[in-house]
């Protein structure tokens, strides 16, 4: 799918404003390491940092 491929290339090469980034309840959110990508059946990222 060629949505999902556009989300996780701004994901991986950090294409985001992270001081932007907020949760569904405003909490703010910063992506300290996005992670590395999983090219297997399961999640997009793993070992991905945030703090909340």
């Amino acid at each position: 799918m060629a949505g999902e491929e556009i989300i996780q290339f701004i994901w991986k090469h950090r294409l985001y404003k992270g001081t932007l980034l907020h949760t569904t309840c405003g909490q703010e959110l910063r992506v300290v390491h996005p992670g590395e990508q999983n090219f297997h059946a399961g999640p997009d990222f793993f070992n991905a940092r945030i703090r909340l």
